[in-house]
Order: structure tokens, then C-alpha cells, then sequence
């Protein structure tokens, strides 16, 4: 086949083919870079939760020697009373520690499961002392928005939700504010 295009066609089209894939390189690395920080913020996490976990052990270990100690000192049962009320105090608090943890990991999962297909996230944002998240993101369609909005009404984890009535009008740039329950 013969190309009876002027040079400066084919080099304008050539340009626009190196053009076409750089930007789809820059957003692969873009995209690895992102999935890259995720992971290692999820390993950091998970570390983060076996030191703690570990430091706990050590304290519960540590107590335990020490009731020892006392105990071959001759110590009386007041004074172990006492020590004991104040572990069992601590391993209180320790333990509504982790039964109100909410998991980052977890509610991305959990809306991960909701959101459909076509739409995407720009921003996440989740204040953990208030157990409050705020998302932006963009839906192909109100179609799509209405099943994301149902899909967080389903959920029994999720409470005050607010979706503003501009995500009707402009379902490609949406924002949701909600509370996770504990």
C-alpha cells in the first residue's frame, strides 16, 4: 500500500502516536506508584497492630513476674488485690481499645462492595474520632448514583448519610458524607 500523505502529515501522526503513548505510560506508572503506597500502608498498619498487640503481651508478661516477686517477698493478699484491680483495670481498657478499632482496610473494603461499576472515587477521606467519611467521585449516570446511594442505605454500618441533591444534577462530580457505626 502506498502512503501518499505529506511529510508533514505523517510526522504530525507520528508525533500524535508518541503523544498517545506517553500519556498512557505516565498513567500506568501513576497508577502502579498509587497501588505501590497502598500496600505499603497497609503493611504499616498490619505492623503497627502487632506491635501493639506484642507490647501488650510484654505488659501482661511483665505483670505476671511481678506478682511472682511478690508473692516469694511475702507480700499480703491487699497489696496483690490492689495490683490485680489495676491490671484487670487496664486489660479493660486495652480490650474496649479493640472492639471499637475500626479497621481502615475494612471500610474501603466494605465500599468498595457498594460502589458500581463505572463510578470512581477522587477523594476518601475518614476521621477516625468521629467515625465519619466524607468521599467524592464521579458516576457515569444517575442510574449508577442510585445505586450507590441505596447500596450505603442497605448497609446496617452506615448512618447519617448525606447526599446532597447537586449529585442529581451533576452525577460525574458527586459527594457523600456518612458515619460509620461502632
Amino acid at each position: 500500500m502506498i502512503n501518499l500523505l505529506p511529510p508533514s502529515y505523517k510526522k504530525n501522526i507520528l508525533m500524535e502516536k508518541r503523544w498517545k503513548l506517553t500519556l498512557n505510560l505516565e498513567i500506568f506508572i501513576s497508577a502502579f506508584l498509587i497501588c505501590a503506597f497502598l500496600i505499603v500502608l497497609t503493611v504499616r498498619i498490619a505492623v503497627n497492630g502487632l506491635v501493639e498487640a506484642q507490647s501488650i503481651s510484654t505488659d501482661m508478661e511483665e505483670a505476671n513476674l511481678r506478682i511472682e516477686e511478690l508473692e516469694t517477698e511475702g507480700v499480703s493478699m491487699r497489696d496483690l488485690e490492689i495490683d490485680i484491680r489495676d491490671i484487670n483495670k487496664s486489660m479493660t481498657e486495652v480490650n474496649s481499645f479493640f472492639k471499637h478499632k475500626r479497621e481502615l482496610t475494612l471500610i474501603l473494603d466494605n465500599f468498595s462492595q457498594i460502589i458500581p461499576q463505572d463510578s470512581y472515587l477522587t477523594s476518601f477521606s475518614y476521621q477516625k474520632e468521629s467515625s465519619k467519611v466524607f468521599i467524592t467521585g464521579s458516576c457515569l449516570n444517575r442510574e449508577r448514583m442510585l445505586e450507590l446511594k441505596e447500596g450505603l442505605e442497605r448497609r446496617e454500618d452506615v448512618k447519617n448519610i448525606s447526599f446532597p441533591s447537586s449529585n442529581w444534577l451533576n452525577p460525574d462530580k458527586f459527594s457523600i458524607n456518612f458515619e460509620i457505626n461502632d
